[in-house]
């Protein structure tokens, strides 16, 4: 593949949320000839996720990549894209070339993480994953989300569903699925993968490490202050004072902890409530992967499955 204009990537990681493109941006983004845009999530392209920060000029959008050397590939990891197939189609209208990763995961894995940044941030009613999954369709269930996808976990674990819809509108060569559990068991294999979905040479001198894993604030007041630096004006301005002083890695020690992994009967419940979404999800995500000619069926029922 080409490299061309610096301001429609030559290629993006779509999602889904919690699914290892933090990971992967970053691995990818140290590998010579591969330039990640300055904001890895600029959401550009959707302009219906009104909820978050993102990138709404020509403009701005362009000057995420100003930074790209000559030839370089290009991308960005914009995670809603994967849930809106008119997005990838209004890039492909950009630019027909284009390539996308999709990152997936087992949708038990993806609704435990999912849960546990909505409790962090905020917005869940509930005080276990299970009982959320159970409480999603009440009416009072996204009250104190900015909007109700957010705790709509059917959909946003759909990811058979969503890799249909986006399966649909991809030329075929331009769709390469990974799962986080393969990230996790085999590396260099998923790289190498990549390298070769990309026409890129072998991925030599990169890692995949586990990054923006699922955490919770240390108390409602780190909460507050997060938000706080984030979101207003004099936060963002003393924001890199404070990164200038203190690791990155300390700032987050201070903010967050990592939440107790579940016990062993709490997991199995969850699993157990989720079996027959997990299953139909699994399975669309095997059909697609086959059609694509990516993996056999029973190897990525076995990577999904770690």
């Amino acid at each position: 593949m080409a490299a061309q204009s610096n301001y429609t990537p030559d290629f993006f990681i779509i999602g889904f949320p919690k699914c290892g493109t933090t990971s992967l941006a970053d691995a990818l983004d140290l590998v010579d000839g591969i330039c990640l845009a300055k904001l890895k999530e600029p959401h550009y392209f959707v302009p219906e996720v009104d909820w978050i920060p993102r990138v709404d000029s020509e403009d701005a959008y362009r000057r995420l990549f100003a930074h790209a050397g000559a030839g370089d590939l290009t991308f960005e990891a914009s995670t809603w894209y994967g849930y809106s197939p008119s997005a990838i189609s209004t890039i492909l209208e950009r630019r027909s070339d284009a390539r996308f990763i999709i990152c997936v995961r087992h949708p038990t894995g993806l609704m435990r993480s999912l849960f546990v940044n909505n409790l962090r941030d905020g917005y869940e009613t509930h005080s276990t994953a299970e009982e959320a999954w159970l409480g999603q369709d009440d009416q009072n269930a996204g009250r104190l989300s900015p909007h109700p996808l957010l705790v709509n976990y059917r959909d946003r674990t759909a990811v058979g569903s969503h890799l249909a819809a986006i399966d649909a509108v991809v030329p075929p060569g331009q769709l390469l699925i990974v799962s986080q559990e393969a990230m996790a068991s085999d590396p260099a294999g998923e790289l190498a993968r990549i390298a070769q979905f990309l026409d890129h040479p072998p991925i030599a001198q990169a890692t995949l490490e586990r990054k923006n894993e699922a955490r919770t604030y240390r108390s409602a007041t780190m909460r507050k202050l997060d938000k706080w630096q984030n979101h207003s004006r004099l936060g963002r301005a003393l924001l890199p004072m404070a990164r200038a002083l203190l690791p990155r890695e300390a700032i987050k020690r201070a903010l967050f902890s990592t939440p107790e992994k579940p016990a062993d009967d709490e997991a199995g419940r969850l699993k157990q409530l989720l079996s027959g979404h997990s299953r139909e999800q699994l399975q669309v995500v095997e059909q697609v992967a086959r059609r694509r000619e990516m993996y056999g069926v029973s190897e990525l029922a076995l990577r999904l499955s770690k």
